[in-house]
């Protein structure tokens, strides 16, 4: 599907609202101008500029690496990559896990450990019971 294409199918879906909160209205806000009313109620445009921007830049970005590899070893560490990422989030969605708020850079680090060991831990449950 192409850029126009998805965005007239979110303004189609926008269009079906009556009324909306504040964290559905950030997903829209990505190609549509909305203005949200206390009670919910909005109004919204087509952002053109935000459109073109995309539109400009659609289908394109740049990878660098600070090792010799050729652009299909780079290209699949960065779809490994990809899909870690996302396996982390599907598992700390599962969970309901929040970012754990710490005051120390110390404990920064040692709470994404926790984090993970938590993951790895859930997913191996996840596994067993898929």
């Amino acid at each position: 599907m192409d850029l126009y294409s998805s965005v007239e199918v979110l303004e189609e879906r926008l269009c079906q609202f009556e009324q909306l909160t504040r964290k559905e209205v950030w997903g829209f806000r990505r190609y549509f101008k909305v203005d949200l009313a206390l009670d919910g109620s909005f109004k919204f445009e087509r952002d053109y500029e935000k459109i073109d921007g995309f539109d400009r830049d659609c289908g394109f970005f740049g990878l660098l690496t600070n090792t010799v590899l050729s652009s299909g070893e780079v290209l699949s560490v960065y779809r490994q990559r990809v899909v870690l990422e996302k396996g982390f989030d599907d598992l700390k969605n599962y969970l309901d896990m929040r970012r754990l708020r710490t005051c120390i850079q110390q404990q920064s680090l040692l709470s994404r450990v926790v984090e993970c060991a938590i993951i790895i831990i859930a997913s191996s449950d996840v596994v067993k019971i898929s």
